[in-house]
């Protein structure tokens, strides 16, 4: 009934530079929106442990949202 209405959507679990992975990924499947989970850490635990929602955010060519 929705299948056609809604566009697909799929989870992306692949292992190593999850950026990157996620990254890749959004230029092969073209998508326009991305949304992200964050563990909250703040700006100096995420600086430091190396935040990939931070990452994807500022280099995805495409919208992202992230929730907590």
């Amino acid at each position: 009934m929705f299948a056609n209405r809604w566009p697909r959507t799929g989870d992306l679990s692949r292992t190593a530079r999850q950026n990157a992975c996620i990254l890749d990924a959004i230029r092969e499947r073209k998508v326009d929106t991305v949304v992200l989970g964050s563990r909250g850490l703040g700006d100096v635990a995420g600086l430091l442990l190396g935040s990939v929602s931070h990452k994807v955010t500022h280099l995805a060519p495409c919208t992202c949202i992230v929730v907590r």
